[in-house]
């Protein structure tokens, strides 16, 4: 009753059991394919295949399909929506919609306009979600000067790169969400460590997804300064046998 919007996040394991059947999709964004929940899906093919039920099953005809660039396939995926569906691309130059740093500020690019405003201590990743959340609201016909105005006022959410304390030697401590590769390599990529590669702390939990355990050990030895493998929720699995992955 009386509710024009709502927004909601699906995930691919609703998607492969077809929870949402039937449920009224108008508008349909994706920020990434990445190395995710393949404990359920088994194989990456199968977790795709999941996700971009959203796009191919999901959304209403003549619906909004929002894109990001950088996924692999996108202009194939892109190329296939476009047959019934309006399509709002975001994340690389001739996207739609781009946000990159220009010295101590971020430029917004929407469609052939362009808009510079402060906005700070935010890491690729992040730039792509408001890239996203922009695309969403130009999709509500919400006018882009109250976009723009509202953007300096974003607060970041909890566990994302949330400084938690600093040690007596001024080396400040963060935790972040981080629990697959591409979460890890962009957790440490951020800009917030461009002076100098971070030390990290990660485990990763027992019983689910094997195979990103090497990778996020290559990823953290890669990016990172020291690594430190601690445990995260072994459940019934040898611990020793998750660090050793």
């Amino acid at each position: 009753k009386n509710l024009y919007n709502f927004a909601f996040e699906v995930s691919s394991h609703s998607l492969a059991q077809n929870r949402i059947k039937n449920f009224p999709i108008d508008i349909a964004a994706i920020t990434n394919i990445s190395h995710d929940h393949l404990d359920y899906h088994k194989t990456f093919e199968n977790y795709k295949k999941s996700k971009l039920r959203l796009f191919t099953h999901e959304l209403k005809k003549n619906g909004i399909a929002i894109i990001n660039d950088n996924i692999k396939g996108a202009q194939t995926l892109k190329n296939k929506l476009i047959k019934k569906n309006q399509v709002i691309s975001y994340g690389k130059k001739n996207s739609d919609v781009n946000i990159i740093y220009i010295k101590n500020k971020i430029e917004i690019k929407i469609f052939s306009k362009k808009y510079l405003i402060s906005l700070l201590n935010y890491s690729p990743i992040e730039l792509e979600n408001i890239a996203c959340a922009i695309c969403c609201c130009l999709s509500l016909n919400i006018y882009i000067k109250d976009i723009i105005k509202v953007l300096p006022k974003i607060i970041k959410p909890k566990g994302r790169l949330e400084e938690v304390g600093k040690l007596k030697n001024n080396s400040i401590i963060y935790v972040d969400y981080a629990h697959t590769p591409d979460a890890l390599k962009n957790a440490l990529i951020s800009k917030t460590f461009l002076k100098s590669k971070p030390n990290v702390v990660f485990g990763c939990g027992g019983e689910r997804d094997e195979g990103k355990r090497l990778l996020m050990g290559s990823i953290a030895n890669r990016y990172a300064s020291k690594v430190y493998i601690t445990d995260d929720n072994p459940r019934n699995e040898d611990p020793k046998k998750i660090r050793k992955a």
